[in-house]
């Protein structure tokens, strides 16, 4: 299942780039951040001692390949300008150090034609003959996925949160997983007439359905999340793991009732957002997948 679009707002783009240039570039100094708050925008975000120059850029977003094009396109045109007409403050900022790279950090950019606008303006920028600009000057357009390690490092001490977004499961799917797995779904049919509600086959076949719903929107979002950081993804396996054993216990040794269902999602979602680096948009979806995939195999009942 694809995983859709994450639309980013300006600032919140802006500090998640700082944090990865910053994990990055770790030695102090070695990032230096540009702020624009005291006579205006130079046209980059800050820039590395190392000769980089990075400016982070979200687009309004809903936007086709084309608008998207169009809006970052623009961007570079206007900021490249910057960077030239600003010449004496950029000269007494850089000092010695040589600029070889412009790089716009977008979250998503489709289009080839954007590297070859990007190709056009760093032939102005070179044509300019600037003082803090090596000969070999590029201009480049990069996301997140650039800063891998960095993310995984955030990730792990908590700093970065992954955020998920999965698209809901077409029906087709939901009838065809429940049709290939008759006696998983029966499981939750059988421990659903123990409820008050639902009422009657119908209702107990619904509620089934959207079990089997979570269940697939959650694994979408888990696979996402393997593909992403590993690590994050054996920290939420071994969360799952560590639960489980307590429901089978618990199954055991206890009835249980219509707050069982609730109590279990809230549980788990609170002990996944204390040990797995995730939004709480994506432990809620992670959540529904553990009670989802126990109800589906009996670790719960009621």
């Amino acid at each position: 299942m694809h995983e859709p679009i994450k639309f980013w707002d300006g600032n919140e783009w802006q500090q998640h780039v700082t944090r990865l240039l910053k994990k990055r570039y770790c030695e102090p100094g070695a990032y230096q951040e540009m702020p624009s708050r005291d006579k205006g925008d130079l046209g980059l975000e800050g820039y590395s001692l190392d000769g980089l120059c990075y400016q982070c850029y979200a687009a309004v977003e809903p936007a086709t390949v084309d608008k998207l094009y169009e809006i970052q396109r623009d961007k570079i045109t206007s900021d490249t300008k910057k960077f030239i007409t600003n010449q004496k403050r950029l000269s007494r900022i850089f000092g010695p150090l040589k600029i070889k790279r412009w790089l716009l950090v977008v979250p998503r950019f489709h289009s080839t034609r954007l590297l070859e606008h990007a190709q056009t303006e760093a032939g102005e920028v070179r044509g300019a003959h600037l003082p803090y600009v090596a000969g070999d000057f590029t201009i480049g357009v990069i996301t997140d996925t650039e800063f891998e390690p960095e993310l995984h490092l955030l990730a792990s001490v908590g700093i970065y949160q992954h955020d998920i977004i999965v698209a809901d499961p077409a029906v087709a799917d939901v009838k065809g997983y429940a049709a290939a797995h008759s006696s998983l779904l029966n499981n939750v049919l059988t421990k659903a007439e123990k409820l008050p509600k639902p009422h009657g086959l119908s209702e107990r076949t619904r509620f089934a359905d959207h079990m089997v719903g979570h269940f697939l929107r959650g694994r979408s979002a888990l696979d996402a999340l393997r593909a992403r950081d590993p690590e994050q993804f054996e920290r939420f396996l071994r969360c799952k793991t560590v639960k489980e054993r307590t429901l089978v216990v618990e199954s055991m040794v206890q009835v249980g009732d219509s707050t069982t269902l609730a109590n279990t999602l809230t549980s788990f979602k609170n002990e996944l957002r204390a040990q797995v680096s995730v939004s709480p948009n994506t432990a809620d979806l992670l959540a529904w997948e553990s009670v989802a995939d126990w109800l589906l195999r009996c670790p719960l009942d009621f």
